[in-house]
């Protein structure tokens, strides 16, 4: 039976030896993430690492300012540096849109792995209390996605434990250990079209940081609506584009209470693991950690949303883990003129935004 089932046996052990040399040479060695598409989430994952690279000054002391798109549109590095020109600083905004502080965490550990580079790593949070998160992001599923050009064989056990949802930590797993699965639709829109796709990411590499500084905000201004009703919504719509009035009215219902949120127990558990997380590994090389409120939406400042720490920001703050800004001030940017959608800023919040956080960490920092 078993000389039967042999030839079987040696091709599954051929199959496997392949599979194992082709990972080994296109994954592992990075070979494959070098041209990934860029408009993916991955790719948007090693832009921002290009990003980095290209913005680093070794003569000067490099902060980053991470987050997700709304830092992209919210923070202008090259206006902060202009305005600390006259200091040894240099800033270094990097938004990864769609990204969270998970994804910021392993990110961090790829282009810094020793902690070193930074003199100040500066985070964004959309939320000053646990209870104004809309999102059950322990069990984030884009994350894996946004994860796959930053992990290896090491993060096998602690990157699916990050999971709470049993098919989500299986799912990590198996990302992990087999990369090209999860990769396969792009890999073979890579080896169909090599030189087109060569072409392409080099090409984003090499203007990306320069487009990125040379980005002005997008010009549009929401009006100042009048709300009414349960869910708030506008009494009138003129002004606001119609392809953006779905998300609006959905951010109207969400941060008036109308919607019910996740668990707050799961959000404190994220917040304070993450954040946490890499402030604890910048502390321990006497880098200090900020934190700052990202401007939360257009009308907060009408529906009277929370403007005081409280719940795992507050905690992370007192035990001296982070160093959070205080978010009066940003929270007072959160009126419909220096907004062009739901969530982003535009140009006039933009340059609002970058001179408030530059003058408030030079602050910290001289």
């Amino acid at each position: 039976m078993f000389r039967r089932l042999l030839p079987f046996f040696k091709i599954v052990l051929c199959i496997a030896a392949l599979y194992a040399a082709f990972d080994t040479l296109v994954v592992r060695t990075g070979f494959y993430f070098r041209y990934a598409e860029p408009e993916s989430i991955a790719g948007s994952v090693l832009l921002g690492r290009t990003l980095v690279d290209c913005r680093m000054d070794h003569s000067r002391e490099n902060i980053i300012v991470l987050g997700d798109s709304r830092v992209g549109e919210g923070f202008s590095s090259k206006k902060a540096n202009e305005i600390a020109k006259v200091t040894k600083l240099n800033f270094i905004g990097c938004g990864i849109p769609g990204s969270t502080p998970r994804v910021w965490a392993y990110f961090l550990r790829k282009v810094d792995p020793e902690r070193t580079k930074f003199s100040a790593v500066v985070l964004m949070t959309d939320a000053v209390t646990d209870t104004e998160i809309n999102e059950d992001f322990v069990n984030y599923k884009l994350d894996l996605n946004y994860c796959l050009p930053l992990l290896n064989w090491g993060d096998l056990q602690t990157f699916p434990a990050t999971f709470s949802k049993p098919e989500l930590r299986d799912r990590a797993r198996r990302l992990i250990a087999f990369p090209l699965v999860f990769a396969q639709t792009d890999l073979r829109a890579l080896l169909l079209h090599p030189l087109d796709r060569a072409r392409k990411a080099a090409q984003w590499r090499s203007n990306y940081a320069t487009g990125a500084d040379d980005y002005p905000g997008q010009p549009t201004i929401l009006p100042d609506l009048e709300l009414e009703g349960s869910p708030l919504l506008p009494r009138d719509w003129a002004g606001i584009r119609e392809e953006i009035r779905p998300q609006l009215a959905s951010y109207l219902a969400l941060s008036s209470g109308y919607y019910p949120r996740p668990s707050v127990d799961l959000a404190t558990q994220y917040r304070r693991l993450w954040f946490g997380q890499i402030a604890r590994e910048y502390r321990a090389k006497g880098i200090p950690v900020f934190v700052f409120l990202m401007p939360r939406g257009p009308y907060h400042a009408k529906l009277g949303c929370p403007t005081a720490l409280a719940g795992s920001m507050a905690a992370l703050a007192s035990e001296g883990a982070v160093r959070f800004l205080p978010p009066q001030p940003f929270a007072a940017l959160e009126v419909p003129g220096n907004f062009f959608d739901q969530l982003h800023l535009n140009s006039v919040g933009r340059t609002k935004l970058t001179d408030l956080l530059t003058h408030t960490i030079m602050e910290q920092k001289l």
